[in-house]
């Protein structure tokens, strides 16, 4: 299955809500001026509800990869 790009449902989900909403996206930026991916990604866990919106859970792996696509 194609997820325009992404590893899976999960990825596709994270980005588009990160990339979509002005206040993870913002969050993100800060996020992405971590002095790594990891460290990035686990500021955005403890900052982030558990789930998005429609109830999709933000996973490290997610989040590394919509930091990495930024």
């Amino acid at each position: 299955m194609n997820y325009l790009g992404h590893k899976n449902y999960n990825h596709w989900n994270v980005a588009c809500w990160i990339l979509n909403d002005e206040n993870y996206y913002l969050l993100a930026l800060k996020a992405q001026k971590k002095s790594s991916l990891s460290k990035g990604a686990l500021y955005l866990l403890n900052n982030l509800p558990d789930k998005t919106p429609d109830g999709v859970k933000f996973t490290i792996s997610s989040l590394k990869a919509v930091l990495s696509s930024l």
